[in-house]
């Protein structure tokens, strides 16, 4: 069965209407993700490569984690099921901190791909072995520790192998004191 989304209006507020994955994503409606940046205590940031496969940015490097809200679901209990689906490390909810929220929009005429999203951008501290990770076959093929300086310089570099979110970059930045 496919995958429900609460459908949200253009403010972020949830409508009461939950539609499938396809025909969100056909008609552009508003919904919510959750986004999380994993920090380790030398101030490394983990990144992930997404496959290659992926209908939105195949094979680029990406934040620690990044999935839909499923319907029913809270923001805060997406963290915690993508980070688990995708790395398979079990987060505690309270090891998260929701640091802002960003809306944006990744229009694709030609395949009718409309993806509006709300991203509620969360922190985790935390020390991963990154070989205790199992990463999700169709989602994820590589993880990576970077250092927050190297990941800032090319983010500012505009590296084309990373995922484009420069609104979220840099408020995240912002909030760690790099901007």
């Amino acid at each position: 069965m496919e995958e429900l989304f609460d459908i949200c209006d253009s403010s972020g507020k949830l409508t009461g209407e939950s539609l499938p994955r396809s025909v969100v994503h056909a008609r552009g409606l508003w919904h919510k993700s959750a986004q999380l940046w994993i920090i380790d205590s030398r101030g490394r940031l983990l990144l992930q490569r997404r496959d290659e496969r992926k209908q939105t940015d195949p094979g680029k490097w990406d934040i620690s984690v990044a999935g839909h809200v499923s319907a029913g679901q809270t923001v805060l209990e997406a963290a915690v099921r993508e980070t688990q689906e995708e790395l398979g490390l079990t987060l505690n909810p309270d090891e998260l901190e929701l640091i802002f929220i960003a809306p944006r929009e990744y229009l694709d005429t030609a395949q009718q791909f409309f993806d509006r999203e709300f991203h509620h951008n969360f922190l985790c501290r935390k020390d991963v072995d990154l070989t205790n990770l199992t990463l999700q076959p169709g989602e994820v093929i590589d993880v990576t520790w970077q250092s927050l300086g190297d990941f800032y310089h090319r983010v500012e570099g505009d590296d084309p192998t990373l995922v484009g979110r420069p609104g979220e970059y840099t408020a995240m930045f912002k909030h760690l004191g790099l901007a």
